[in-house]
């Protein structure tokens, strides 16, 4: 077995909330925070301070499900609004 193929049957193993810390791990290391992936409960936190129009926009450009247990951002933070 290969070293990737070890590593791919590891990952695999993993439970989700360990997949999706495996990747904001990484994303963080390589600076790819905006790809990060966040667990539902967080929503709020991760919202605050941001404006409404901020806030309706970013779903609005993506596919967001209340009923999911995580989220993350598809368009770019800085994304100027026509």
């Amino acid at each position: 077995m290969t070293k990737r193929e070890k590593l791919v049957d590891y990952i695999n193993s993993m439970k989700t909330d360990e997949i999706v810390e495996l990747h904001n791990s990484y994303c963080e290391a390589a600076g790819y925070e905006d790809d990060c992936v966040y667990s539902m409960y967080e929503l709020d936190e991760i919202l605050e301070g941001r404006t409404p129009i901020d806030i309706l926009c970013r779903s609005f450009h993506g596919s967001f499900n209340p009923h999911h247990s995580f989220f993350w951002f598809n368009d770019l933070p800085n994304q100027k609004l026509n």
